[in-house]
């Protein structure tokens, strides 16, 4: 009996260092890592890769991330894991070997964590290749000892498809600043430049290099806005973006501020008093046919302008037309008023009038009536009152 206790307690602590080792290896082999990137991948596409890793208590990680360089280039590693690890690369054709390490072991890693992101360039036309990115010979660091971690593959096909064939990548200018700053996804801009800058050299890059870019090489006018055109086509379909660049007006040249009228004409009637530049208000009169008095002024400037207002749509009697003068300089203005009076002819006065009587005649007949009928009702109630 006593034997029989001896071994089945042998046996259990057999069992015990057993299942501890094995639980004490796996905890030394636990670690996962992977690559994660963009669904859908294109020619001449930006692409981000993400390595994280999946453990306990590391301290740090290195190896080797592969990709093939005839279909993409390696541009950037960026660090973005949040527990201070250390990131440091070496790239070689094909390869960018890393290692990141903890400075202090106590911040160790625990969990999934995003550890450092690549940037790679997809060569243009390269549609339909395939993408392989693996994180190779991985080796993991808990502060005590190392752990082998499995090879992660990020792969995709490159898509045949152009999603936006027609877009441009970047688009810069010689002189100012586009405004809003330059988006693939918008095609109008704004520019200002000094007057000494005549022509503006754009330089404008296509999003795919299949595309045709053509851009319009004008010289600008001063103190005016010139439409520029940068035009990204295909053989079927293209895009155009427009900077819309305006010029500063010469700040030598002084400009003018003369609002003299030398000349009104009218297309009815006649100026009353007689035209002088001195002169800011005048009535004139016109048929009952003239709806639209067409006005012109003659200025002085060449450069100045005028606009005319409430002259197409004449009523019956007084109608305020605005004249508003403006000089060269934009800012010197004045107004003349004309008071048109667009008369009534005999025939319609005498149709006013006659319409006049005519309702003055029907209120008198019903005036009539109303008294015929209460004269009539008040001798019948006393006829009535009468017999009785």
């Amino acid at each position: 009996m006593i034997l029989k206790r001896v071994l089945c307690t042998a046996v259990a602590f057999i069992l015990f260092l057993f299942c501890f080792s094995q639980v004490s290896f796996s905890a030394r082999t636990i670690a996962k890592a992977t690559l994660s990137g963009a669904e859908v991948v294109h020619s001449s596409d930006t692409l981000s890769i993400t390595f994280s890793l999946d453990g306990v208590a590391i301290t740090g990680v290195q190896g080797t991330i592969t990709y093939d360089p005839q279909i993409m280039t390696f541009q950037t590693a960026k660090n973005v894991n949040d527990r201070g690890f250390q990131l440091q690369t070496n790239t070689a054709d094909g390869d960018v070997h890393f290692v990141l390490y903890q400075t202090d072991i106590a911040q160790k890693l625990y969990g999934n964590k995003q550890l450092f992101t690549l940037t790679f360039k997809i060569r243009s036309s390269q549609q339909g290749k395939k993408i392989s990115v693996a994180a190779t010979d991985l080796v993991a660091t808990n502060s005590e000892y190392s752990i082998a971690v499995e090879d992660a593959l990020y792969s995709r096909t490159i898509a045949t498809s152009v999603p936006y064939p027609t877009r441009l990548s970047s688009m810069g200018v010689s002189s100012g600043e586009l405004v809003p700053a330059f988006s693939p996804t918008q095609t109008e801009y704004t520019l200002n430049v000094g007057y000494d800058v005549s022509m503006v050299t754009i330089d404008a890059k296509p999003a795919y290099s299949s595309s045709v870019v053509d851009v319009s090489s004008v010289t600008l006018a001063p103190d005016a806005v010139t439409r520029l055109y940068v035009r990204v086509s295909t053989s079927d379909t293209y895009t155009d973006y427009v900077i819309n660049a305006y010029r500063e007006k010469n700040p030598s040249i002084q400009e003018s501020n003369d609002t003299t009228v030398t000349a009104i004409s009218l297309s009815a009637g006649k100026l009353t008093p007689d035209f002088n530049n001195d002169i800011s208000e005048y009535s004139v009169t016109v048929a009952d046919n003239i709806e639209q008095l067409d006005v012109g002024v003659a200025m002085q400037s060449a450069n100045a302008y005028y606009v005319v207002e409430n002259n197409d749509k004449l009523e019956y009697g007084h109608n305020s037309v605005v004249i508003t003068l403006t000089a060269e300089d934009e800012y010197s203005t004045r107004q003349i008023v004309l008071d048109v009076v667009r008369e009534k002819s005999s025939q319609i006065k005498e149709q006013t009038e006659k319409s006049t009587y005519s309702i003055w005649g029907i209120v008198v007949v019903l005036i009539l009536a109303v008294a015929t009928v209460a004269v009539i009702v008040l001798l019948t109630v006393r006829l009535r009152k009468e017999k009785k």
